[in-house]
């Protein structure tokens, strides 16, 4: 658990987590979403430059889909 507050310490002091009450919830900012869909495009990017003697970079990395999660929902 301490681990994961550190991780959401470093988000705040970031300001791309901003709490909501008394800390125990808490949503992403407009500046968390940015680099949430930066993170992603370079990942992609990333993917696309490597040759394939790699496996590990061709399969999809699900859990840095992170911007799916956050996206609003019509």
């Amino acid at each position: 658990m301490s681990d994961l507050m550190r991780f959401i310490f470093e988000l705040k002091k970031y300001e791309l987590l901003k709490p909501l009450g008394n800390e125990t919830s808490y949503i992403i900012t407009p500046k968390g979403m940015q680099y949430l869909q930066i993170h992603e495009e370079l990942t992609n990017q990333i993917q696309l430059e490597i040759n394939g003697d790699s496996g590990i970079f061709k399969r999809p990395i699900a859990f840095l889909k992170w911007t799916n999660l956050f996206k609003k929902r019509g």
